[in-house]
């Protein structure tokens, strides 16, 4: 969760190792299967992803988009909602929520940083990306494994009478 340009700066700074970052040095159990020049080749190839979820991260927007080292950024729509005094609803409706959501791909589209969101459905996950998100995380795992879970047992069930 990123708030504001400051915080951009010190997660950019945690997720590289010195001389870019401020990352604990130590990659020990790393290095033996990337070699010695891990730390190094691990500051050219991690991405700094970072969470935009509150209304004082959308009012920074701008701000923390123009952070050097920021790879992409990753909409909590539900966070969001409730720090703007709706309900905890990631696939929300509300006009205001949506136009939200829209401020910030348009924003990271100005500063081309990619853009990512989590969606509950595929209504929504279309939605995200036709407005320029992309990267979408279409539901949960929890999520997948009981609608299955449910089909499977409304077919075991389907034309069976049960016993009393």
């Amino acid at each position: 969760m990123v708030n504001n340009a400051e915080q951009a700066r010190a997660a950019v700074a945690s997720c590289r190792y010195p001389p870019e970052g401020i990352r604990s040095f130590g990659p020990i159990r790393a290095a033996l299967y990337g070699g010695r020049g891990y730390a190094r080749q691990a500051n050219l190839e991690l991405a700094c992803v970072v969470m935009i979820e509150t209304a004082e991260a959308l009012a920074c927007i701008d701000e923390i988009l123009a952070v050097e080292g920021i790879d992409a950024i990753y909409v909590g729509p539900s966070d969001l909602g409730l720090s703007r005094g709706r309900s905890p609803k990631g696939d929300d409706d509300d006009p205001a929520h949506l136009a939200d959501i829209a401020d910030i791909l348009a924003a990271a589209q100005r500063h081309g940083v990619p853009a990512g969101i989590h969606c509950g459905s595929v209504e929504f996950a279309r939605r995200w990306i036709e407005m320029g998100s992309v990267m979408v995380t279409v539901g949960s795992d929890s999520g997948f494994m009981a609608r299955t879970a449910g089909a499977d047992l409304a077919a075991v069930w389907a034309g069976i009478s049960p016993r009393g």
